[in-house]
């Protein structure tokens, strides 16, 4: 079992590795979200049978650990899901990504105009959303931690 507390890209490698050297059976643990979107979308570059994906905490009274078999999830969606996974991931939910100065995943529609409509009702300047021109560069900041 690899676990990633303190590195993703280290026990993702690690995993890779291990699959390489003849591992079947690979189970990664991590509280991170991000951890089972990388391994469902590189998938197919490991060579082991199952890969699994360990995840929670012990609770007072119960157990909220669950393992998430990868192997299986890279089979349902369609492969064109899998490819565009990574990337929405990236835009609206990685550890990476913040909120642009509070407003984050849940607004959508023109910036701009939502920004003057804001700015109308005076809303404090750090409270605004962002302008198109800062999601354009956001957009660029994740096309670049994809590659």
């Amino acid at each position: 079992m690899i676990d990633s507390k303190s590195c993703t890209g280290v026990a993702l490698i690690s995993a890779a590795l291990a699959a390489d050297m003849g591992a079947q059976h690979i189970t990664i643990s991590s509280p991170d979200t991000d951890v089972l979107v990388l391994l469902v979308h590189h998938y197919s570059a490991f060579h082991a049978v199952e890969v699994f994906f360990l995840t929670g905490h012990e609770g007072k009274h119960s157990s909220l650990t669950r393992f998430i078999p990868v192997h299986l999830l890279h089979k349902e969606p369609q492969q064109s899901s899998i490819i565009i996974m990574l990337s929405v991931y990236c835009l609206s939910g990685c550890d990476t990504v913040i909120s642009f100065r509070g407003h984050g995943k849940s607004e959508c529609g023109s910036l701009d105009s939502l920004r003057a409509e804001k700015a109308e009702k005076k809303v404090a300047a750090k409270r605004l959303p962002p302008t198109e021109n800062s999601l354009h560069l956001h957009v660029l900041r994740t096309a670049l931690m994809m590659m």
